[in-house]
């Protein structure tokens, strides 16, 4: 079906969001995992997946449903426990920002939203590597008005600036139960753990998002990384598409 869609359908559909809700025809399954058996009652999870799926009717964004259902099942093994957060460190128009935020609070965690509203930041690039500078750009009033709208904004706090004058510079100051990485390039991905590493619970989650860019996978599969952070090499599992889980061992 994928196949058949971007020889004969794709091209054909200017609007991204008309794409995108084609897409949701075969892509929309990729939340069951939401619903596996957690914390949360049957009822919300099935509500859970109602607004996951309004929010992609409305709302423009890059990640895959699959991507997120695999996330939150695994944030929702177990509810917050006091002053625990999720830090999302990129997110462009708010579709994945309203999805955490419905999940957190369900679960009671905060959410600790990172983002330039600038798009991606200026940087080397290599031959034949996309450049992704300017890209993903959304103002941060776009973002707020569809997180309150589609959201849970109650559990958000917005960090608006480049992640080495926000997360890096001054680190989470709360103990973080997932980190989410979605900046495109090497240097952010280098300022996210930067700052958000030392916050980390000991059942921490850390995923990135960037896992298909060539620049960035070396960069999280060189142990020289890690060595830089203090921790040993560590353990990248591809879960679907565009994202990995990143088991950090302790520093």
């Amino acid at each position: 079906m994928w196949k058949f869609y971007r020889h004969h359908v794709r091209d054909h559909i200017s609007d991204f969001v008309v794409r995108q809700r084609l897409k949701l025809l075969w892509m929309g399954w990729g939340y069951w995992r939401v619903l596996a058996p957690s914390v949360l009652p049957v009822h919300r999870r099935i509500w859970l997946v109602a607004r996951f799926l309004r929010v992609d009717w409305k709302v423009l964004h890059a990640h895959k449903p699959i991507e997120i259902g695999y996330m939150l099942r695994d944030l929702a093994s177990r509810r917050a426990n006091p002053g625990e957060v999720v830090v999302e460190a990129g997110c462009w128009q708010g579709g994945s920002t309203a999805k955490f935020s419905l999940m957190c609070r369900e679960l009671g965690y905060g959410l600790e939203v990172y983002d330039s509203f600038e798009g991606v930041s200026a940087h080397d690039v290599r031959a034949g590597e996309t450049d992704f500078s300017g890209t993903y750009a959304a103002a941060e009033e776009l973002v707020r008005r569809n997180v309150a709208e589609l959201g849970a904004i109650e559990v958000c706090t917005f960090h608006k600036g480049w992640f080495s004058d926000t997360l890096r510079n001054d680190g989470v100051g709360h103990p973080t139960r997932m980190l989410y990485i979605d900046c495109d390039i090497i240097d952010g991905t280098t300022d996210a753990l930067t700052g958000g590493l030392p916050e980390l619970v000991d059942d921490s989650l850390v995923y990135s998002q960037d896992f298909h860019i060539p620049a960035v996978r070396e960069y999280l599969e060189d142990p020289a990384t890690w060595a830089a952070f203090d921790r040993g090499p560590a353990r990248l599992t591809p879960l679907a598409w565009n994202l990995v889980r990143v088991e950090v061992p302790p520093a």
